[in-house]
């Protein structure tokens, strides 16, 4: 009795940190978002309505699938912010490490969700508002 209150009390002070349970994702950007434009890097600047393609993003608590004619593109995890970031950014890790990890930042007041490039340079920051609105 006396090593297993040893152990719990050894165990005890990690709470929650044994598990990735922490929201990642401002609770109101989860959901389903329609892209709406691409703009900046080297020449990328695209407008939904001016291409022959459909973009989506579905962000859940802690992954996010980005779909490109309905069709899986790119699968992230989402992890917290990195520091020195703005309040409702976080980071959005490649499942595949094919491509750049993106940092996503959401706007309540716009409902805007803005993708930029978390390692890549002069590629384009993609703009999505949130399905249904």
């Amino acid at each position: 009795m006396r090593k297993l209150l040893i152990v719990l009390l050894l165990i005890a002070p990690l709470g929650c940190d044994l598990f990735e349970n922490e929201q990642t994702v401002p609770v109101a950007a989860i959901g389903e978002w329609k892209w709406t434009h691409s703009a900046g890097g080297w020449g990328n600047n695209a407008d939904a309505d001016s291409v022959d393609y459909t973009m989506k993003l579905t962000l859940y608590a802690q992954e996010a699938i980005w779909y490109r004619n309905d069709e899986i593109m790119y699968e992230f995890w989402v992890r917290e912010k990195k520091k020195g970031w703005q309040e409702n950014s976080f980071y959005m890790k490649l499942k595949d490490d094919k491509g750049c990890d993106m940092r996503g930042s959401y706007n309540s007041e716009e409902n805007l969700l803005t993708l930029s490039s978390a390692g890549c340079t002069d590629l384009p920051s993609h703009y999505f508002k949130k399905a249904g609105d």
